[in-house]
């Protein structure tokens, strides 16, 4: 891959995390367009990791809302190196 198309797939698969935190902080409730079926979250310390979206869904954004009701997402750093992305952050 030339550095100019893993360049660009950077940019799409942070632009992607970035339309998953949005449709998050929306409270939106449907993750299928930011995430794939089968994906594999890899929460911070003691979230664990869920595997696929009904175990994300179950296990860590219907809890996380349920304690976290009023709530506004600080992150402060992503990053992105073609296909892999990450950020980190927290929630006020």
């Amino acid at each position: 891959m030339t550095a100019d198309a893993h360049q660009a797939q950077s940019q799409n698969t942070l632009a992607a995390v970035r339309r998953m935190e949005d449709a998050l902080a929306r409270s939106e409730t449907d993750m299928t367009p930011y995430f794939h079926e089968d994906f594999i979250w890899r929460g911070n310390a003691g979230c664990g990791v869920k595997q696929g979206i009904d175990a994300f869904r179950q296990n860590w954004q219907a809890p996380f809302r349920a304690a976290f009701s009023d709530r506004d997402f600080q992150t402060e750093r992503f990053m992105a190196d073609g296909e892999w992305a990450a950020c980190f952050g927290h929630v006020e």
